[in-house]
């Protein structure tokens, strides 16, 4: 049985795209049900080597040295002994062994500024979000400016609006779209009123400013 351990240089090993696809493969083959943090390690130890480009029966073998010697209890032997640098930790998804060119402390650092990253991520943008709410709001006020006692559809409506700096830059669909949907939150709110009628495409929505309304 070899006992050799895997030294090919950087440059030698394949290219991250066949890495990945390598450690997929891998993933796939791997069919034991894991029983705990041992197994877990004996697994990214394998899918290390798959991504190193080891040859399958190297492979075997050096899984079978690690067995009998450092063993799969410890990460921080089994990281040193795979010699595994942080940047194959990270392209690999490696979590339970130990790099060897990052601290802990610099390993808890960095798994605490991408936790960071990933939950502002998450987070809805709160310029963003002021930015859409002073839109939706200056076009209600654009269209409840427009309305009048009297009735207009909403086709009406938009050529109207159509020029104004909040509805500019709109598709006609779309800008007939936000209408339809700023006149239903109208309604919600009590400020206007609509109706169903004939017009000269056939039935459709009027809409009204209820007289009770501020202009």
């Amino acid at each position: 049985m070899s006992t050799s351990t895997h030294t090919d240089p950087p440059n030698q090993r394949p290219p991250p795209e066949v890495a990945a696809a390598l450690i997929r493969i891998a993933r796939l083959n791997y069919k034991r049900p894991f029983t705990g943090a041992a197994d877990i390690r004996r697994r990214e130890a394998l899918w290390l080597l798959r991504g190193r480009g080891t040859p399958d029966d190297e492979i075997k073998a050096q899984i079978g040295q690690i067995s009998a010697s450092v063993g799969f209890g410890s990460s921080k032997r089994l990281g040193a002994h795979l010699k595994l640098l942080g940047v194959e930790k990270d392209q690999f998804k490696i979590r339970q062994l130990r790099p060897i060119d990052r601290t802990p402390e610099q390993q808890a650092e960095l798994n605490r500024t991408r936790r960071n990253e990933r939950k502002r991520e998450k987070r809805p943008n709160a310029e963003a979000t002021k930015e859409a709410h002073m839109t939706v709001k200056a076009r209600l006020g654009e269209i409840v400016a427009t309305l009048g006692e009297t009735w207009q559809s909403a086709r009406e409506v938009g050529d109207s609006v159509a020029t104004s700096p909040a509805f500019s830059g709109l598709a006609i669909p779309s800008r007939q779209r936000i209408i339809r949907r700023a006149i239903g939150k109208l309604v919600e709110l009590g400020t206007v009123e609509t109706e169903d009628r004939m017009g000269p495409y056939g039935l459709a929505t009027h809409v009204r400013r209820l007289p009770a309304t501020v202009h």
